[in-house]
């Protein structure tokens, strides 16, 4: 059986260091809005994000059961504006736009994330006060901070008699910014196993449930 069965035990981690980093991404971002340098897609080794179109956002967790499934946002209740993974339709909460921003750390991919849904003024937060580290839309910050910063390292796993997927590793940029963006990124645990609800954890136990792709919306 693969591995699956993490329960998301990781403290507020180092959320603490969100409030220090802000002010030097704070400084980085308006510098890059000036000269307009924030908003281009970003290669390497000819793997492309384009920041002008929208993605549907998958996990290879579900790809590998055969099941095709999107992050999808919550609607009211009190999950309103968390994240969640249902059956890929026609809706306007898993419709998401990735837009490129500049940090220090120049060499990175990294986006805020928003919804058609919920309009470009609400972005994917990791929420560090909780002890599993969920995800949801909040208010975005005139200039983001850490936790609304997404840094996405292309990845190709393969875990034996299970197969391999390639895709994307989605890691708070707050974590990255200590040097510890090997540990910690945004995963999913494939029920039963799992509520198939995204947080942010290791990858130790989910199997390809850190494996995320982008399908562009046509």
């Amino acid at each position: 059986m693969i591995p699956t069965g993490a329960v998301p035990n990781e403290p507020a981690i180092r959320c603490a260091a969100v409030n220090l980093l802000k002010q030097a991404v704070a400084c980085a971002l308006a510098i890059a809005s000036g000269v307009g340098a924030a908003a281009q897609a970003t290669a390497q080794n000819d793997v492309f994000i384009d920041d002008t179109i929208y993605y549907r956002l998958k996990s290879a967790g579900f790809e590998r059961l055969g099941q095709n499934m999107c992050a999808d946002i919550f609607n009211g209740g009190p999950l309103d504006n968390q994240v969640h993974m249902p059956e890929c339709a026609n809706y306007s909460g898993q419709i998401w736009k990735l837009t490129g921003k500049v940090t220090p750390l120049r060499h990175l991919r990294i986006f805020t994330m928003t919804t058609a849904f919920r309009g470009e003024q609400m972005c994917l937060t990791m929420d560090c006060t909780l002890t599993d580290n969920i995800v949801r839309l909040t208010p975005c910050s005139d200039m983001p901070s850490d936790n609304q910063l997404w840094v996405f390292w292309p990845i190709q796993k393969k875990i034996e008699g299970y197969g391999e997927f390639s895709g994307w590793n989605i890691v708070p940029y707050v974590f990255e910014s200590e040097g510890v963006g090997d540990q910690l990124s945004l995963v999913v645990v494939v029920p039963p196993e799992g509520d198939g609800r995204p947080y942010i954890d290791t990858s130790e136990f989910v199997g390809f449930g850190d494996v995320w792709q982008l399908e562009p919306v046509q």
